[in-house]
């Protein structure tokens, strides 16, 4: 078991190491071309808007431990206004690009890592080109401000008063952005891997300071971006919550927003790539399932679920490969057919709720019960609930879910950790995991009606009722319309190893 988990957390480890070396290499090319933007794109271009010439250009590998610089030469009778905008062009650029780069980060999806990767990179290297000349020059004037000043198109106030409020915006949506990507990857440790993101600007300081003679008081506000990181609401990457687009919405189901990918790779650390058969309980249309396949896991693995589920599995074999090589199986997990210590690791994404609608609380203990009885010693058991949000959007979800009628609800996670070790599973890890998605007010409503007037035909032989749509709507409609509704805001991941000893 030993050799197991080892090798399968030095695969979950070689996913982030080769995603974390990506990242600081697209930070070095990033930073290289923000100072071609200030250099050539910015003082460069101005002066030949002048009539001018460049001379030379030199791009600092070392910067900001050595600056770049443009060697140029003017033309007589240049005028003071083409004077200042080639001396301003290089904070020009780079606050230009700074704001596409914001711009362009807030539409594209987080999920598409390597482009937001790159955006995030520029839009800080371009930051700190231009807030970071303008907040140090308006502290201490040198270099472009200082001969700004001296041209009298800038003063020392102004100077410090525009670079903080660029840095202000910079931070805010980047810092935002940054915890939606590394998210993908790290989980919940995202927040602080923001915190030492921010931590680069003391450094960056503290090897201006060693190269080019600044004052070293410029050290200690430097720190400041790092140690506002460390309260999230203030930087409001607690709240990173957008709505679901429509298109988003029609996916969402099946996409879940990768949620079901990253617990594969979590699974991965515990060996779950050399497992000889996996169970998947209340598999719903088997996308966790699916997902397992497509990280690689080649031997046995079943699914088992109700009638209806049995019949959307058989649909989605013509959309993914994976599925044929997975058997699914109908019946009720609270009444597993299979022998005593049949899996090596049983798995579940949600459905314990669904467990909870069809056979109320018995049936969902019954359903952990069976659970240890048929993993094998030493074998795993990851399950997925859903656990109570603190934004207005998730209460929504939350309270509607308590009140819909349909008993569809999740316990607190210490009955599902106590039912478990109860009979030999200890909790060996959890996480959290969130969707950061809530839907509009029209997607709210087709969820809940659908929830209203489907289920219970779906859930017809198990006597189950709901509360009329018309209802429900009244009560929640003015909430949602208010602050939209969370998609299954946040999930608790809890894996469990069954330990030696007699069930």
């Amino acid at each position: 078991m030993k050799n197991s988990v080892s090798k399968g957390f030095t695969v979950h480890n070689k996913f982030n190491g080769l995603f974390l070396l990506s990242f600081f290499v697209l930070g070095f090319i990033l930073k290289v071309l923000s100072e071609f933007i200030h250099e050539v794109l910015g003082h460069g271009l101005f002066v030949l808007l002048a009539n001018g010439r460049i001379r030379g250009i030199k791009i600092s590998l070392l910067w900001p431990l050595e600056l770049s610089h443009i060697s140029t030469s003017l033309p007589d009778g240049i005028t003071p206004l083409e004077i200042a905008l080639i001396e301003a062009g290089g904070i020009i650029a780079c606050s230009i690009t700074f704001f596409i780069s914001l711009l362009t980060l807030i539409r594209i999806k987080p999920d598409r890592w390597l482009y937001s990767t790159c955006l995030v990179w520029l839009a800080f290297w371009c930051l700190m080109n231009s807030a970071g000349y303008l907040v140090i020059g308006g502290l201490s004037p040198f270099g472009d401000i200082y001969r700004l000043i001296n041209l009298g198109v800038l003063t020392r106030s102004i100077s410090f008063i525009i670079g903080l409020g660029l840095f202000c915006c910079g931070f805010v949506i980047i810092s935002i952005k940054l915890k939606q990507i590394l998210y993908k990857w790290y989980g919940n440790s995202a927040e602080n891997s923001v915190i030492a993101f921010w931590s680069l600007v003391p450094l960056l300081t503290f090897l201006a300071i060693i190269g080019n003679d600044f004052q070293v008081m410029f050290v200690l506000p430097s720190f400041l971006p790092m140690i506002i990181s460390f309260f999230p609401k203030l930087t409001m990457t607690s709240e990173a919550i957008t709505f679901l687009t429509d298109e988003e919405y029609e996916n969402i189901f099946f996409d879940f927003c990768s949620l079901r990918n990253k617990i594969g790779m979590k699974l991965i650390k515990y060996g779950l790539l050399e497992k000889e058969n996996v169970l998947d309980i209340a598999a719903g249309h088997g996308l966790l399932s699916i997902a397992i396949k497509e990280h690689g896991y080649n031997n046995k693995l079943v699914a088992i679920g109700l009638k209806n589920d049995v019949e959307s599995f058989g649909q989605l074999r013509k959309k993914y490969d994976s599925v044929k090589d997975i058997q699914y199986v109908e019946c009720f997990s609270s009444q597993l057919g299979f022998k005593n210590e049949s899996f090596d690791c049983i798995i579940n994404f949600l459905g314990l709720e669904d467990i909870n609608m069809t056979s109320g609380k018995r049936g969902v203990k019954k359903t952990l019960f069976e659970m240890s009885r048929i993993v094998k010693k030493e074998g795993i058991i990851e399950i997925t609930i859903q656990i109570e949000g603190k934004e207005p959007s998730s209460q929504i979800f939350w309270d509607l879910w308590e009140n819909i009628g349909l008993n569809s609800i999740f316990y607190p996670p210490d009955y599902y950790i106590d039912t478990l070790e109860s009979v030999g599973c200890f909790l060996v890890e959890q996480f959290s995991l969130k969707t950061y998605k809530k839907m509009t007010e029209n997607q709210a409503k087709l969820e809940i009606k659908f929830a209203c007037d489907e289920a219970p035909k779906i859930f017809s032989d198990y006597d189950v009722e709901a509360r009329p749509f018309q209802e429900v709507w009244k009560e929640f409609k003015p909430r949602i319309r208010k602050y939209g509704m969370e998609f299954w805001p946040e999930f608790l991941v809890l894996i469990f190893k069954k330990e030696e000893c007699e069930i």
